[in-house]
């Protein structure tokens, strides 16, 4: 009878050992803040806010991408160079990996696509710009030329994406309906199939990173049913700011102040992914 009620205090103190063993580990973990670029504007500003975050902060080439490709660089030099100089303080958490690659990399384990020297480039603009380095007078005309190609470009884009929302618009007999209806696989093919043509071929995305990357599946889901219910509209800089969240994985948190994507991160179902300052 003793042997036996000792087996089951000693089964019962092993359980409550376990249970701390990982509330311990739960404690120790350490997530991640996949920060928009304005946030990085934000930090540009505040010093306190920034020394709260900066050891989970991990920007993105994304960031870095819109820090190096603004006419702000002309208007507000000062600012954008705030926000560089924070962003180049979390450099060994940067994340230089384009989305697209970042996905792929993520999906398929030990398979590294390499970084594009234009990446590299950027970088070294940044700390250019981090230590004082502003556009000449004489190139900025044609810096500014240059951004209003990249920006007709993505005019295009837009115009083109918002002529098939309004096509789809009229195919829709019920918007509450439609958005009920489950195209999340739809959307997984649509960005295999850019991953397949990126890498010729050569490697797909597993289907586990729907469950691994959901933030960015089901905000993009969302995303394209409100465009065809009419909802929005696409904007220049919604592609920018989807693939931005591509980053983001399970344990994760997105820090984002727009109200729209907000709104959209919440109607997903993702409101726990929400870093809130």
């Amino acid at each position: 009878m003793n042997k036996v009620l000792n087996y089951k205090k000693w089964a019962s103190h092993k359980k409550k050992l376990r249970r701390r063993r990982r509330q311990a580990k739960k404690g120790l973990v350490v997530y991640r803040i996949i920060p928009d670029t304005n946030v990085l504007y934000k930090l540009g500003s505040d010093d306190r806010l920034f020394n709260h975050v900066k050891n989970n902060l991990y920007p993105t080439y994304v960031n870095l991408w819109e820090l190096t490709n603004t006419g702000r660089l002309v208007s507000k030099f000062s600012v954008v160079r705030c926000a560089i100089q924070k962003m180049l303080l979390c450099k060994d958490s940067l994340l230089l990996v384009e989305p697209l690659k970042y996905l792929i990399e993520f999906s398929n384990k030990n398979c590294t696509l390499g970084r594009r020297e234009y990446a590299k480039q950027l970088l070294l603009v940044a700390r250019k710009i981090s230590d004082g380095a502003t556009i000449k007078e004489e190139l900025q005309s044609e810096f500014e030329l240059y951004l209003n190609e990249a920006k007709e470009e993505m005019k295009n884009v837009e115009i083109k994406i918002n002529e098939m929302a309004v096509e789809c618009k009229k195919k829709i007999k019920d918007n509450r309906r439609h958005r009920k209806i489950l195209s999340l696989p739809t959307v997984y093919q649509l960005v295999d199939s850019w991953a397949v043509t990126a890498t010729c071929g050569q490697l797909k995305l597993k289907k586990s990173i729907l469950s691994t990357n959901e933030l960015f599946f089901k905000v993009l889901d969302n995303y394209f049913k409100c465009l065809e219910v009419g909802e929005y509209k696409w904007k220049r800089n919604d592609l920018f700011d989807l693939f931005n969240m591509a980053y983001v994985r399970k344990g994760d948190k997105y820090w984002t102040n727009e109200k729209k994507w907000l709104t959209l991160i919440k109607e997903a179902g993702c409101e726990q992914y929400l870093y809130m300052d």
